[in-house]
């Protein structure tokens, strides 16, 4: 379990350490893939306030400027190899390898 990555919840700019983690298992082989953090109500609270000033923000922005943003993000993820996007979402879901692409395409 030492070698498993521990992620944290990253809000408003910075990460908070959690009191506990859980095991996340791939819920078709019930592999551990990871330790993620036990969120308290206090960081959930954070989160939310959080995403609703940034929600402000980023409504304010022109429409041709987010879509900016989300081609920017969509490029990088598609530099990644096709397999390493896949086996994220099948990781995550259980779905089956052979119908992911149809969910994530080039």
């Amino acid at each position: 379990m030492a070698d498993l990555p521990l992620y944290q919840n990253y809000v408003d700019g910075r990460f908070l350490p959690a009191a506990e983690d859980f095991l996340v298992h791939n819920p078709a082989t019930g592999e551990a893939l990871a330790r993620v953090p036990a969120s308290s109500r206090d960081h959930v609270d954070q989160a939310i306030a959080a995403a609703r000033r940034a929600q402000k923000a980023w409504a304010r922005k022109p429409a041709i400027e987010r879509a900016g943003h989300l081609r920017r993000i969509a490029a990088k993820l598609r530099e990644l190899p096709a397999g390493s996007r896949v086996l994220g979402f099948n990781y995550d879901t259980g779905e089956r390898y052979l119908s992911v692409p149809d969910f994530l395409p080039e």
